[in-house]
């Protein structure tokens, strides 16, 4: 595993695993795969590109994520290897605000805290929409940064759609754990689909419905 570690100065994990073809796009354009490995291994019967990613180390894939809360435990135990270790680098993990409900969620926020894992940056996804409801109503998670900051990180509120701002808040150094609450609109872009609770499900399924959304993007004129 320290192995592991090393070979990379940063790592970067998909805790909000439903997530995965943005990441399986990303690995397309680093060149891990083909754009045909992609189209036909995503989604397929026995494909090598589910619905959420699954260990394969050969398509850039370190970890399996999905199950909702572990991407912040793992993220907490390579970021410590690293601190052991006196390792360059730092662990980037990305979850969903209602991903924040579970309680390893909170587990692993005071472990960040009490190793003083300053080389940890959690990112969240905080479009108040999970899988069933809008989430402050199912659990709400505010005030989110008075809560983080009591538990002994550093927090910052961004605009999640913006590259600069984000770029900006990864480049600060910082003593503790670093939280980036990023707020952003789910399916922006998309006007039918913009901060809709369906969209989370939704599929694109037809081919009229394809051409209707890529005008909405304005790929289309």
């Amino acid at each position: 595993y320290t192995k592991k570690v090393k070979k990379s100065k940063d790592f970067f994990l998909l805790s909000k695993g439903h997530a995965a073809l943005s990441l399986y796009v990303i690995l397309y354009k680093k060149k891990f795969f083909s754009k045909k490995f992609l189209y036909k291994e995503f989604l397929s019967d026995g494909g090598k590109l589910g619905g959420h990613p699954d260990l394969n180390t050969s398509l850039g894939i370190d970890f399996s994520s999905g199950s909702l809360g572990h991407g912040l435990s793992i993220g907490c135990g390579i970021a410590l290897s690293k601190k052991k270790h006196k390792m360059p680098g730092n662990t980037y993990v990305l979850l969903g605000d209602g991903e924040c409900n579970e309680g390893m969620i909170w587990e692993s926020i005071m472990f960040a805290s009490n190793f003083k894992l300053n080389n940890l940056t959690a990112i969240i996804d905080y479009n108040n929409l999970q899988g069933l409801d809008f989430s402050n109503k199912v659990i709400d998670l505010s005030p989110l940064d008075e809560k983080l900051k009591s538990f002994g990180w550093e927090v910052y509120i961004v605009d999640g759609h913006d590259i600069s701002e984000l770029k900006k808040v990864f480049s600060i150094k910082n003593s503790k754990p670093k939280a980036v609450i990023a707020k952003t609109i789910k399916g922006k872009g998309i006007r039918s689909m913009e901060n809709s609770i369906s969209s989370h499900y939704e599929t694109i399924d037809t081919k009229s419905k394809y051409e209707k959304l890529i005008k909405e993007l304005n790929f289309i004129k």
